[in-house]
């Protein structure tokens, strides 16, 4: 099945304009996950070649490594590294992460532990994961990745997190990538990140592109979704105007979808007919109009107190 692709900024790569993010999949027992494989192995066949994941998504790195490593070539390979993962207790965040995160050590353990777990011997992009910018300007983080990059283990480098972080690390000719949110909800990106990846040809990953469903529903789906179903309720009693027939989920990923600054937006589900209902709206190129665009920039800046992006 084909799914359009676009470059990734500078790397030479093309990659599916939808990935499949792995947050969610690594919350899965291992009893649980039977049905994980089929999933990502769907993926691949349904033409989907970037997935992301990270040293903290739980058992994400140990079920990707099981499924698709026989695929390696198949795939664009991305996860994120800087938490201290607990040794005892694969893949959640230690206790003790606020004094060894972002440590050398931390660093270098991290990304052998995730060669091992992924069942590979370099990865296509290892992402700095949330560090603060005190952190990033101190330099030593990127120089420790930029030496694993010169031994192989990694291939290109980049930053995962929002807000004055992202907007320096897009402008930071060392990073290859930015992976940041941007959807409906949550627009800051827009004029934070996009401008410096625009100027440097950066890749861009847009994450959460769905807005964690919090758009379009009377209630939260979730603890993690309260933030941003507050920001919906607020916009919606702004007075919208949206003449549409895409249903919520879709009208969230077409605004997502509708941003060419984006190069790769990842999704997060452990449901095989969610995956193909959004392959098949990217197939069919349901995008927003510009007028319907235009009115959910200006609520956004209408309803907006002071919002940062959700990290």
């Amino acid at each position: 099945m084909s799914i359009e692709k676009n470059n990734f900024g500078d790397t030479g790569e093309y990659i599916s304009k939808l990935g499949i993010g792995l947050s969610e999949i690594g919350k899965i027992s291992v009893d649980e996950s039977q049905n994980i494989d089929n999933l990502l192995n769907s993926a691949i066949d349904l033409g989907i070649n970037f997935f992301d994941t990270s040293a903290c998504y739980g058992n994400s790195e140990d079920f990707l490594g099981r499924a698709i490593s026989n695929r390696r070539d198949e795939f664009f390979l991305a996860t994120k590294c800087g938490h201290f993962i607990d040794s005892n207790n694969t893949g959640l965040i230690s206790d003790n992460d606020q004094d060894q995160a972002w440590a050398i050590k931390t660093l270098v353990e991290s990304v052998d532990r995730s060669l091992k777990r992924m069942k590979t011997d370099y990865i296509d992009l290892i992402q700095l994961h949330s560090c603060d910018l005190e952190i990033l300007k101190q330099g030593d983080v990127i120089e420790t990745i930029e030496k694993m990059k010169k031994s192989g283990k990694v291939r290109f480098i980049g930053y995962s997190g929002d807000n004055e972080a992202a907007q320096w690390a897009s402008l930071d000719g060392r990073f290859d990538s930015i992976q940041t949110s941007f959807n409906i909800l949550d627009q800051g990106a827009k004029n934070m990140v996009f401008p410096g990846v625009e100027k440097t040809n950066k890749g861009l990953i847009a994450k959460r592109p769905i807005a964690n469903g919090a758009w379009g529903v009377e209630n939260s789906p979730s603890d993690y979704a309260n933030e941003y179903h507050r920001r919906f309720k607020l916009i919606q009693s702004k007075g919208m105007k949206i003449e549409t027939e895409l249903n919520s989920i879709e009208l969230s990923l077409a605004f997502a979808l509708s941003h060419k600054t984006i190069n790769v937006h990842i999704v997060g589900t452990t449901n095989l007919s969610h995956l193909k209902s959004n392959i098949q709206q990217l197939q069919q190129n349901k995008l927003l109009e510009e007028k319907i665009l235009t009115h959910l920039y200006e609520l956004f800046d209408k309803s907006n107190d002071g919002w940062v992006s959700q990290t």
